[in-house]
């Protein structure tokens, strides 16, 4: 319980607002942040990124567009 208010409190310093309550359920969106120096200094010259993952809900990380498109073949 102490770890789950930790973790509420972290993400409202995060500026979540209201958003916090809905962290963890069918409501909610994961939010990643690669540690990649590339992808830092585009997000610092474009501003924030939203992208859909490339590939199925649940499935495995695609690392490769070789495995984006074995995953999602014609789709792509």
């Amino acid at each position: 319980l102490q770890e789950d208010n930790l973790l509420i409190a972290l993400l409202q310093r995060l500026g979540l607002g209201d958003s916090v309550s809905i962290v963890g359920t069918d409501q909610s969106i994961c939010i990643r942040v690669p540690d990649s120096s590339v992808l830092a200094y585009l997000v610092s010259v474009s501003g924030p990124v939203a992208l859909s993952s490339a590939n199925p809900s649940g499935g495995e990380d695609s690392t490769h567009h070789d495995m984006v498109i074995a995953s999602l073949g014609e789709l792509v």
